[in-house]
């Protein structure tokens, strides 16, 4: 499409947005473990007393997410025994039967189940709508206690096995374990096929051979080394090569076998990644049918463990949404479409101080709509201020090139969050400096005439008043983005939707932010959107 269409007139077509992707998802697989071998782990077994602790803990607690509040647990207050009371009162009928229930208690199979239920739909729902997911290595944070507690657990198991190698004569026993550990990782990044290399695995990397040898003292770790790294330049990504190369020249075998259990770490993800873009098709085709039936079963767990309303949020969204409306006359199927169009357009004015939590059906989808809605809101701001700049200084309204670099300068200033603490008022301030800059240097280089300094600080207080919600133009072009986002949301066409007048500067981004807000909203409507009619014709009925 043209970039310099009439000012006012340029249309955006549907079919340069992402289409809605329908019926999406995966059949699940028998694997219940959310640590199954697609994510990977780390191969180095660290033997220490700190693993069975840690595995008495999790038999003892269970460890949920509490974003997604699936369980309620008794507090240890309301399991206390009464027996010291020993006087008796008497109670009617009624006071006994709203006397407070004995703690329940909850099998930790139960709460697993709704765990790995909600987590399988999290990670297909994942892959299904992000298409540059990938899956990534789970690093302890920077300068945390787990992070020193993981390198020190590291450097032990190395140091050990260093030590055992040094003694005279050598022990093989860690160094042993370790080779079984990367004959076995090797083995599972083979596939059917593969069958003259297992076979070739097998026969080298024979672990009761290589026992004989390190009993007899002719055990030869850099041969073995250097045929693991054979094996694995050809199982690896062309990206791992380098390292492969740098690992070959190593000559001391405790760092050279660090090296390769790192790298085996790293070809488990790219394995993980692959196998996913193989099977990214299929997700997208069960998508819709796989997350409303892991949904169900989320809410039915939910009922189970904790006896609490699993929409109770969906239901107050919907509810706000349908009252803000006014219906004369309406088919019940229009009024439901309008009050679902009107509640997805206030997902990008979210206000986390004025609303509760996103819906339950959103919560899958809540970093993407937060992102939206704040890339909207750096939209609305700095095209705000590009209608100021064009009517103070007119002869803006033709010059498309300098329109398009004022607008990616106020881009970075108005959207720079890499302080975390610059308030807006500052940025307006040095938005207004710099379209002055970038006028005046642009009127000096062409012949135009030198900018009026009462001019310029009428630009500036302009834009440092759009900080004002309520300002005028800032509520003007909020409306007109708004507008633009529903067109693509409810076109049923692919005939193009005319830009947002006055923002034509901004088509690419406008553009992009519609198509990625109706991809989201279509496929969450594909899949509650059952759960949304029932809720709304209850509403419609006064049932709620």
């Amino acid at each position: 499409m043209a970039n310099h269409k009439s000012k006012d007139e340029q249309t955006v077509s549907c079919n340069e947005i992402d289409s809605t992707e329908k019926d999406n998802f995966f059949k699940p697989d028998s694997h219940n473990d959310p640590n199954n071998s697609i994510i990977g782990s780390s191969s180095v077994k660290m033997i220490a007393s700190r693993d069975h602790e840690e595995h008495d803990a999790k038999k003892k607690r269970p460890s949920l997410d509490p974003e997604y509040d699936i369980y309620t647990i008794p507090s240890p207050s309301n399991t206390s025994n009464n027996h010291h009371h020993t006087t008796t009162t008497t109670t009617t009928t009624t006071e006994a039967s709203e006397s407070a229930s004995p703690p329940r208690f909850i099998a930790l199979e139960g709460i697993m189940k709704a765990a790995n239920g909600v987590y399988k739909m999290s990670l297909a729902h994942e892959i299904a709508m992000d298409r540059e997911f990938k899956l990534q290595k789970k690093e302890p944070l920077p300068n945390t206690l787990h992070k020193q507690v993981d390198g020190m657990m590291r450097k032990v198991f190395w140091d050990l096995l260093q030590n055992e190698l040094d003694e005279s004569p050598p022990n093989y026993k860690r160094a042993l374990m370790l080779l079984e550990e990367i004959k076995n990782s090797l083995t599972s990044f083979l596939l059917p096929q593969h069958t003259r290399l297992k076979q070739e695995i097998d026969e080298i990397l024979d672990l009761d051979l290589i026992k004989r040898q390190a009993e007899n003292g002719a055990l030869d770790f850099q041969r073995y080394a250097h045929y693991i790294l054979s094996v694995m330049a050809r199982l690896c990504a062309p990206v791992r090569d380098e390292k492969i190369q740098v690992l070959t020249q190593t000559r001391e075998v405790v760092p050279m076998f660090r090296g390769i259990m790192e790298l085996l770490d790293e070809m488990r993800i790219d394995m993980a990644n692959f196998l996913v873009m193989q099977i990214r098709p299929q997700i997208m085709q069960q998508s819709v049918p796989y997350e409303r039936k892991k949904f169900e079963e989320f809410l039915e767990n939910k009922k189970k463990l904790s006896h609490l309303d699993g929409l109770e949020s969906t239901k107050k969204w919907l509810k706000r949404n349908y009252d803000c409306n006014e219906f004369s006359g309406e088919s019940k199927k229009e009024i439901i479409n309008r009050v679902l169009t009107t509640a997805y357009i206030e997902l990008l004015q979210w206000d986390d101080s004025l609303q509760e939590r996103l819906p339950e059906t959103l919560l899958l989808d809540e970093k993407r709509i937060l992102t939206l809605r704040d890339a909207l809101m750096l939209n609305v701001l700095v095209g705000s201020s590009l209608l100021i700049a064009v009517n103070t200084f007119s002869s803006l309204q033709s010059l498309a090139e300098l329109k398009e670099e004022i607008r990616d300068h106020l881009m970075v200033i108005i959207g720079d969050d890499s302080d975390g603490k610059e308030d807006l008022s500052n940025k307006l301030k040095s938005a207004a400096l710099q379209i002055i800059k970038d006028v005046s240097k642009f009127f000096q280089n062409h012949g135009y005439a030198k900018i009026d300094p009462s001019k310029e600080e009428l630009l500036k207080n302009q834009i440092i008043d759009i900080e004002n919600k309520n300002n005028r133009i800032r509520q003007l072009v909020q409306r007109r983005i708004l507008e633009f986002v529903e067109s693509v949301f409810t076109s049923n066409t692919a005939s193009p939707v005319q830009m947002p007048k006055g923002l034509t500067a901004l088509q690419q981004n406008l553009s992009s932010l519609a198509g990625q807000f109706t991809r989201i909203a279509s496929h969450n409507r594909a899949v509650y959107g059952d759960y949304y009619v029932d809720i709304i014709t209850d509403i419609i009925e006064k049932k709620l």
